[in-house]
């Protein structure tokens, strides 16, 4: 089969958006706009490319080189890489022959990387709106030689707001009605860009605070920032009488929605636990502005896996939000 590789760097954002649409499965994972984000964050080099075949973009692949332990491999600084996708309606047997091309064509790119980490993630778009699905979840299979399933949260926004309210857990309840009596949540987009700009800087500020360091790449910052601009991206915050006390950063993508930085005031943080009362009403907000789901993240509580005892914490935190739990599949290839 003859066809060609076009890098990542020779397609512009709106050609590479475009033709991501176009295929089967594709999520917010594929766009331009967190390819770059991930690339930054994580300082490596992005060798993402479209395969074209009969004038047509057939697969777009995520590739990222990185470094761990010495070891040379593709995959974010999480460990993976979103794995292939295709036009939609294409043939099976098409399907798995232009795999086949793809692990080759990886396997001679660059001889000192000897596997690729790929995972597929639940929450894809089809019509321009999101929806569960198991595409893509299992063609990597016949080349992986270690998988994993994780879980992750998902909050279905298709309930109702006493449905939801049900499903959370009595803590949380407890929690979000002490502080709705002394917080109140605060909606930041691109319709004030003067105050955008003041409230992200303080939401920057409190990163650094809360870590005592520079916690990622300028980089990344303002393509979080831009990401608002463009409607990929909202922030918000709950604040006292006087001043923010923790702020919330969502992405969007086609009314699929998703918790992506979180970061409190230490010297309020025990005081009015703001955490729950903040992502709650993010919820409330998705919900009223029609989106379909909210992503929390994954649940880290897996056996035979050295997650550390803070994401645990973290997950049974997401969990008390009633959400439902749906499969992302990991795939470790040797090249």
């Amino acid at each position: 089969m003859n066809c060609k590789f076009i890098p990542f760097v020779e397609i512009s954002h709106k050609e590479w958006n475009n033709s991501i649409e176009k295929m089967d499965g594709h999520t917010h994972l594929y766009n331009a706009n967190f390819i770059n984000y991930y690339c930054a964050f994580s300082k490596i080099n992005n060798h993402s490319f479209l395969v074209k075949y009969e004038n047509n973009f057939v697969a777009a692949v995520i590739l990222a080189a990185n470094k761990s332990k010495k070891v040379l491999f593709y995959g974010y600084d999480f460990g993976y890489c979103p794995s292939p996708i295709f036009l939609k309606k294409l043939r099976p047997s098409l399907k798995r022959k232009f795999l086949k091309l793809i692990i080759n064509y990886i396997k001679n790119f660059d001889k000192n990387i000897k596997e690729i980490n790929f995972f597929n993630h639940p929450i894809v778009t089809s019509d321009s709106k999101p929806e569960i699905s198991s595409k893509n979840q299992f063609e990597l299979i016949q080349f992986s030689k270690k998988d994993l399933v994780i879980n992750t949260f998902v909050v279905n926004l298709s309930l109702t707001v006493e449905e939801l309210n049900f499903n959370l857990s009595k803590y949380h309840k407890r929690n979000i009605l002490r502080s709705s009596k002394k917080l109140k949540f605060n909606i930041f987009n691109g319709d004030n860009f003067e105050l955008l700009k003041k409230k992200f800087e303080e939401f920057k500020f409190l990163h650094f605070k809360s870590a005592g360091k520079k916690t990622r790449p300028d980089k990344t910052w303002d393509i979080m920032l831009n990401n608002i601009l463009s409607n990929m991206g909202i922030l918000f915050s709950c604040s006292t009488n006087s001043s923010e006390i923790s702020y919330l950063y969502c992405g969007l993508y086609k009314k699929f929605s998703w918790g992506w930085s979180q970061v409190n005031d230490r010297d309020f943080e025990k005081k009015f636990m703001p955490r729950h009362f903040l992502e709650w009403n993010a919820i409330l907000y998705f919900k009223k502005k029609g989106f379909k789901y909210y992503e929390l993240g994954e649940n880290y509580k897996v056996a035979n896996q050295n997650f550390s005892q803070k994401e645990i914490s973290i997950s049974e935190f997401k969990e008390k939000y009633g959400s439902e739990m749906y499969p992302k599949s990991f795939f470790n290839i040797k090249l």
